[in-house]
């Protein structure tokens, strides 16, 4: 696989666009009351720390071992290269070359990396509170080191394909992933589409959904039915409300016992902003995501919470800025949307999704997804919101704005949006939006460049307590 991150940083040459509101006749301004201001940009508003930096906690509080953590067998892979022949074609084509690959690579799991880590991530902001400005996993991100697609339906939680092949959830039959494996071993036969969709299953919930409990779940079935079709969904999207439910939940739930295996994006992340501070198998100042998988924190703990503490953005190793060439996955060659479209046109298309705020789906409540088109459930859903790290993207990083653009009225959501829950009414009117949306970037005026960390040091100061580990905790 190419390479993506370099370790030896951004360059020289200042950015000079930033993520602001859209000012365009098609947009509606939203005028939400305060409370649900609060709810969408609760980074100005905040009025004491979220953070488990603010708690009681004991040291170390991660957990060694984590059930649902993504393995790699010998029987897993000789799985896949069985199945490569037949299904190779269309696994680039449905964006999961990538990630297929990634799976055949063993990882280790880094429980002192997490400890460290965790105690910065604000909840309600989804994005880690730094010195220097949040940051977060952005779609651009995800596409790097997957390749997953960045467009299409975005929520395993709302399928509704009728040509998909229906398969009985098998609740019993397979207490584990390789119980799963284990079925399809040595089978002679020519691959079924039943086994496909089996595989497919597996590789989901091990790598994009990583339910807690370590076990494939029945509710992302139908995803892996409609996948085997040749359908093609926003599997980013997925992945990313994946890791903002779970890391979410595990701030929730101090100490940290529900850290889960979707953990593995966060290790992939940390490895690549903060390489200088790991150790690789090898010393290329290019890596590749077989690299990042394989790093390991050279620092401490105590020495890592210490640099997170008193470091600058200067001192990470973000990816380069979006240009023509990063978005050059299969997929996107095989997309209908997409295919006839000018490299120029493709780069504007998905720059626009990875900074473009936006509802992440995250669950769905009173259902399981089986029976979704009957029952009575609401969704709940989290915010992705770039403007709060557009550094990451190669932009000048500004005061993020507080204001909710979106290209159709949605005030009358107000209640739902501050509830943290959507009707099924709500859902349908979201889904009717068309998926493309207005690049929100514009050319940076002049004293924006040194608006944000005047206005960021103040509440870094009361949102992040400083935190020490106990004295002989080396």
């Amino acid at each position: 696989m190419s390479f993506f991150f370099h370790r030896s940083g951004v360059g020289a040459v200042l950015p000079i666009e930033v993520i602001g509101p859209i000012d365009h006749p098609s947009y509606s301004d939203n005028p939400f009351p305060a409370a649900i201001q609060h709810r969408l940009f609760p980074i100005h508003s905040l009025p004491s720390s979220d953070l488990l930096l603010a708690r009681p906690l004991l040291p170390h509080a991660v957990p060694e071992q984590f059930k649902s953590w993504p393995r790699v067998s010998s029987q897993w892979v000789e799985w896949v290269e069985r199945l490569q022949p037949c299904f190779g074609e269309q696994w680039k084509s449905l964006g999961l070359w990538n990630l297929i690959e990634m799976s055949k690579v063993g990882m280790s799991k880094q429980s002192s990396l997490f400890d460290c880590m965790i105690r910065f991530w604000s909840p309600s902001s989804n994005a880690f509170l730094f010195p220097w400005g949040p940051m977060s996993p952005t779609l651009y991100d995800i596409h790097l080191f997957t390749g997953l697609p960045l467009i299409g339906p975005d929520s395993p939680y709302l399928i509704n394909d009728s040509l998909a092949p229906k398969l009985a959830p098998p609740r019993y039959r397979f207490p584990s992933y390789q119980a799963v494996v284990k079925k399809y071993e040595s089978c002679p036969d020519v691959p079924s589409v039943t086994e496909h969709i089996m595989f497919l299953w597996v590789l989901i919930c091990q790598y994009l959904f990583c339910p807690i409990s370590g076990k494939p779940s029945s509710e992302y079935l139908p995803l892996a039915c409609s996948l085997s079709t040749g359908k093609v969904y926003n599997l980013g999207a997925m992945l990313l409300a994946s890791f903002y439910r779970g890391i979410n939940s595990c701030v929730a739930n101090n100490p940290l016992s529900k850290l889960g295996g979707i953990a593995w994006l966060l290790q992939v992340w940390t490895a690549a902003y903060f390489s200088k501070l790991f150790s690789f198998p090898t010393s290329s100042a290019s890596l590749s995501i077989t690299s990042l998988m394989q790093g390991q924190l050279s620092l401490s703990a105590v020495d890592f919470l210490d640099f997170l503490q008193t470091k600058t953005f200067d001192d990470l190793t973000p990816p380069p800025k979006p240009h023509i060439g990063s978005f050059d996955h299969s997929w996107i060659a095989t997309h209908p949307r997409l295919k006839d479209e000018t490299k120029e046109s493709v780069l504007g298309i998905l720059l626009t999704v990875c900074i473009h705020h936006r509802f992440l789906i995250v669950d769905c409540l009173g259902a399981r997804s089986s029976v979704v088109a009957t029952a009575k459930v609401g969704w709940s859903f989290e915010v992705y919101n770039p403007a709060l790290f557009a550094r990451q993207f190669g932009f000048l990083q500004i005061i993020p704005h507080s204001s909710f653009y979106y290209p159709v009225d949605i005030a009358h959501l107000a209640s739902e949006i501050e509830s943290g829950r959507f009707s099924r009414a709500s859902i349908e009117l979201l889904l009717s939006i068309p998926p493309l949306f207005l690049n929100p970037a514009r050319a940076s005026s002049l004293g924006e460049e040194g608006s944000f960390q005047l206005w960021w040091a103040p509440r870094f100061a009361s949102l992040v307590p400083p935190f020490r580990y106990p004295s002989g905790m080396r």
